[in-house]
C-alpha cells in the first residue's frame, strides 16, 4: 500500500531533471510526509479493533499478520519515544520523530544555529532523488499505523488539540503557506478522510475487505 501513498500523496510534487531523474523538493517531501503521518495514525486508530483485516493491506503473508503487528507495534514504540513535556498535538509528534531524521538527510546538521526549530525545514527547496525518499515513507507510514492502534489514548489526546490560533496569525504573517481552514477538524471527519484515501486502494486490490472495513 505505500506505493499508492507515494502515488496518491506525493506525486503530484514529483519534478524530473533535465536527465529525466525524479526528484522532489524537501518542502514538499515534509509537508505530504506530515499529510501521510497523520492519516496513518487514524488508520491505525480506526482499526484497532479489526487489525488482522487491515493488515492484510500492507502484508503479503496471511500467516505472518501476528509477527507484522509486533513488529508495527515496536516502530509505534519508536515514535513514542520521542514524546516529551512539550508534545501537544499530533504535529508535535510527527516533527518529533522525524526531525532529525530529516536533519540526517539534508546533511544540514554544521550549517543550522538551532537544529531544533520546528521551522527549520518549511522553505528548503533541496532536490531529493525519489529512491531516497521511499524507505522514509514506508518507516513513517508504518510507525504511525503503530502508534495509532497501540497508543489509542494517546492518539486521541494528541488529535483533539486545537491548533493556537495566534500561532496559525504568526505563521501567515511570517509568510508561511498555511490555511486557517480545516486546521481543527475532528476525529470522525479525520476518519472519513482516512478511509476515503485507502477506499480506492481497497476496490482494486482487496475489494473482499471492503464490508470488514467499513469502506462500503
Amino acid at each position: 500500500m505505500n506505493k499508492y501513498f507515494l502515488q496518491t500523496l506525493f506525486s503530484p510534487y514529483v519534478k524530473k531533471s533535465l536527465f529525466g531523474k525524479q526528484y522532489i523538493h524537501f518542502n514538499d517531501f515534509h509537508n505530504q510526509s506530515y499529510v501521510l503521518s497523520q492519516h496513518c495514525l487514524m488508520l491505525g486508530y480506526t482499526y484497532k479493533e479489526q487489525l488482522a483485516d487491515f493488515m492484510k493491506l500492507i502484508t503479503d503473508s496471511e500467516a505472518g499478520i501476528n509477527k507484522a503487528i509486533q513488529g508495527l507495534e515496536r516502530m509505534g514504540g519508536s515514535v513514542k519515544d520521542g514524546i516529551n513535556s512539550e508534545t501537544e498535538s499530533s504535529y508535535d509528534l510527527f516533527i518529533n520523530s522525524q526531525h532529525k531524521k530529516y536533519i540526517g538527510l539534508l546533511n544540514i546538521k554544521k550549517k543550522v544555529k538551532n537544529e531544533n526549530d520546528p521551522l527549520l525545514f518549511l522553505e528548503r527547496k533541496d532536490k531529493l532523488p525519489i529512491p531516497a525518499i521511499i524507505p522514509l515513507i514506508d518507516m513513517l507510514s508504518y510507525s504511525f499505523i503503530g502508534f495509532g492502534f497501540k497508543y489509542p489514548e494517546l492518539t486521541e489526546r494528541f488529535l483533539n488539540h486545537k491548533t493556537d490560533n495566534d500561532f496559525i496569525d504568526l505563521a501567515i504573517e511570517s509568510g508561511l503557506n498555511i490555511s486557517k481552514e480545516n486546521l481543527n477538524v475532528s476525529i470522525n471527519e479525520k476518519i472519513y478522510l482516512a478511509k476515503e484515501l485507502i477506499k480506492p486502494y481497497v476496490t482494486k486490490n482487496k475489494p473482499d475487505l471492503l464490508k470488514n472495513l467499513e469502506l462500503e
